[in-house]
C-alpha cells in the first residue's frame, strides 16, 4: 500500500511538472505579419518656394518700332520673331481639399528672348527710301497666377492663369536715301495676361519637380498705336514646401 501511494505521488509530481512545463513552453502564437506601409499620400497644402528655367518664342509687330525713328516711315505690318532662354524664382501657396488643389503663385524670370529684322519702305515723299534695322528683346517676365489642379496622390495636374508683365527693349536704326541716320529706343514694362498648364510630381513631403507651359499676351502703346506681344514658354522647375 505504501508503495502504491508513493508511486501515485511520483506520477502526480511528474504530471504537474510536465503540465507546468507545457504551460511555460506551450505553442507560441505568431502575430500576423504587419503589412508593408505604403508611401504617405502627398499633401500639396502650404507655402512653397522654388526655381525654374526654360526656353520660349515670342513675336511682336514691327510697324511702330520703325516710327520711333521717323514718323514718316511707311511700314507694312511685319513681325519680329524672338527666341531665347529664361530662368527665375517662384513663390506660392496652395490648399488641398480632397483631390482638388488650388492656390496662388507669383514668379519673376530673367533672360533674353531676342530677334531682329531688316526692312525698307518708301517714305514721304515717295522718291525717298528708308532702310531700317529693328530689334526687339524681352529681358524679364513676371506673373501672378491662380492655380487649380487635381492630385493623383504624388502627381498634380493643374491649369493656371492670371496677370503677366514683361520688360521690353525695342531699338530701331533707319537711314534714308540722303544718308541721314536716325536711331531710337524703347524700354518699358508691358502688361497683359497669361494662361498655361502643368504637371508636378512630389519626390518627398517637401520637394517636388514640375513641367509647365505658359502662353502670354501683352500689349503696349507706342506713338498712339498698340503693339502686341505674344509669348510661348516651356519651363521646368523645382519647389520646396516650407
Amino acid at each position: 500500500m505504501k508503495r502504491t501511494v508513493t508511486a501515485c505521488l511520483v506520477l502526480f509530481s511528474c504530471g504537474s511538472a510536465l503540465g507546468a512545463d507545457l504551460l511555460r513552453h506551450g505553442p507560441q502564437i505568431i502575430p500576423a505579419p504587419t503589412p508593408l506601409s505604403s508611401a504617405p499620400v502627398s499633401t500639396w497644402s502650404g507655402f512653397y518656394v522654388g526655381a525654374n528655367a526654360g526656353a520660349g518664342r515670342a513675336s511682336v509687330g514691327t510697324q511702330t518700332l520703325a516710327e520711333i525713328v521717323d514718323p514718316q516711315f511707311v511700314a507694312t505690318k511685319l513681325y519680329i520673331d524672338r527666341s531665347g532662354a529664361m530662368a527665375g524664382l517662384q513663390v506660392g501657396y496652395a490648399l488641398q481639399s480632397g483631390p482638388i488643389v488650388y492656390g496662388l503663385e507669383t514668379d519673376l524670370g530673367f533672360g533674353s528672348l531676342r530677334g531682329s529684322r531688316d526692312l525698307s519702305s518708301p517714305a514721304t515723299p515717295a522718291t525717298a527710301t528708308i532702310n531700317s534695322t529693328l530689334k526687339s528683346t524681352i529681358t524679364s517676365l513676371g506673373t501672378v497666377r491662380g492655380r487649380v489642379g487635381y492630385a493623383f496622390d504624388n502627381f498634380l495636374l493643374y491649369g493656371t492663369g492670371g496677370f503677366a508683365m514683361a520688360y521690353h527693349e525695342g531699338k530701331a536704326v533707319a537711314t534714308n536715301a540722303a544718308g541721314v541716320t536716325k536711331a531710337g529706343a524703347l524700354r518699358e514694362w508691358v502688361p497683359g495676361w497669361t494662361l498655361g498648364v502643368g504637371g508636378e510630381y512630389a519626390l518627398s513631403t517637401n520637394v517636388s519637380v514640375k513641367m509647365e507651359y505658359l502662353y502670354a499676351r501683352l500689349s503696349n502703346t507706342v506713338l498712339t498705336q498698340s503693339v502686341t506681344h505674344s509669348m510661348n514658354m516651356l519651363r521646368a522647375g523645382v519647389n520646396y514646401r516650407l
